[in-house]
């Protein structure tokens, strides 16, 4: 669904909607992309099934001059414009993850990189592929600025090779980082997970992680979750450093991340995240069985205190870890004193399906 102002000469006494919208259905079994540039084209009230909008779709086209009756109307070239190469870049990778099969073209100018609304992907789209689409920075491509010669010496690829960092680094190098899926602005970053044949406390559920996508870990939260650690679920204060707060810490490996030698950083990172995501997702099953066993009997209120103290035991131990993951990248990058014990990266403990006993 894209919604569109009504133009600058409307005032809200007018008596006519605030707003232009419409919306297009993406097909069962196919995937869709939108990053921040219209994506509908041509539109068929005729059809819907498919396409939905406000009543001024076309009148208000015609009323600002973007539109005459008769003539081919496009929505995303009516109301949305070209965007710009960091929309249409990111739109590319996006679908050309999911179905490389397609064979997509890139230019990187926006005019012309127009791409199918959706693609049938290659295979079907699961919750760990999303992650790695979550996480990308175009490596492999064209756009890699991790390949870039800059970053390569006698030995090859320099370990400051990073595709997200200090733009003085870049300046310095000559580079200019393209926009990618992951970005480092990002405070959270999830993909929902919604499926029927349960009960929506259960079915509907967020990998979420703080910070982006790259250097953090996500974490199953269920619909039916009521409560985090106070820590996890009230605002930080980003005014001054608080290593009690999750999100600091999610922030500092980030940063660290970036100033420090990011080949060797990201080694570690992901060498801490990936065993503790892969054991969600093997949990996942047996979670979610012990949770329509509880919403059976003895009711809804035990499957969603049973999520709850799922989600907060996976809060807490990745929490834990980030604050040690933060402590050791200081001490092997940047101490740097051989008469200091090497450190020892932390791990992410293995969370627990609870029991009945103690949720109740």
């Amino acid at each position: 669904m894209e919604i569109f102002g009504p133009g600058k000469e409307w005032k809200p006494d007018s008596g006519r909607p605030g707003g232009v919208w419409c919306a297009q259905r993406i097909p069962d079994g196919e995937v869709g992309c939108s990053a921040n540039r219209s994506r509908i084209g041509a539109v068929d009230l005729n059809d819907p099934d498919h396409f939905l909008a406000s009543t001024n779709i076309f009148s208000l086209a015609e009323e600002l001059g973007f539109w005459r009756p008769g003539t081919r109307f496009v929505w995303h070239e009516v109301y949305g414009g070209p965007g710009d190469r960091s929309n249409s870049l990111r739109e590319w990778r996006a679908l050309s993850l999911v179905a490389p099969s397609v064979g997509l073209k890139v230019t990187a100018d926006p005019a012309s990189d127009r791409y199918p609304f959706s693609v049938k992907p290659d295979r079907p789209v699961t919750v760990p592929k999303l992650m790695q689409v979550m996480r990308d920075g175009y490596e492999g491509t064209e756009f890699d600025l991790t390949a870039q010669a800059a970053f390569k010496g006698e030995a090859g690829k320099s370990p400051l090779a990073c595709p997200w960092g200090p733009p003085e680094l870049f300046e310095l190098l000559g580079l200019k980082p393209e926009r990618s899926i992951c970005t480092p602005t990002s405070g959270y970053v999830f993909v929902a997970q919604l499926r029927d044949g349960l009960p929506k406390a259960i079915g509907n559920l967020l990998w979420f992680a703080y910070g982006p996508a790259n250097t953090s870990c996500f974490i199953p939260v269920y619909a039916g979750v009521t409560d985090l650690p106070d820590t996890w679920d009230h605002p930080a204060n980003f005014t001054r450093i608080d290593r009690q707060q999750p999100q600091w810490n999610f922030r500092l490996v980030h940063n660290l991340a970036q100033r420090l030698p990011y080949q060797k950083v990201i080694e570690d990172v992901r060498a801490m995240i990936q065993p503790a995501e892969r054991k969600y997702l093997d949990l996942q099953p047996s979670v979610e069985q012990a949770a329509v066993d509880r919403f059976r009997e003895p009711g809804p209120k035990a499957a969603e205190a049973l999520v709850t103290a799922y989600a907060a035991d996976c809060a807490t131990h990745v929490g834990a870890a980030y604050a040690e993951l933060v402590d050791y990248l200081m001490f092997r990058f940047l101490v740097g004193d051989p008469e200091f014990a090497r450190p020892t990266l932390p791990r992410i403990a293995a969370p627990t399906v609870p029991d009945k006993e103690s949720v109740e």
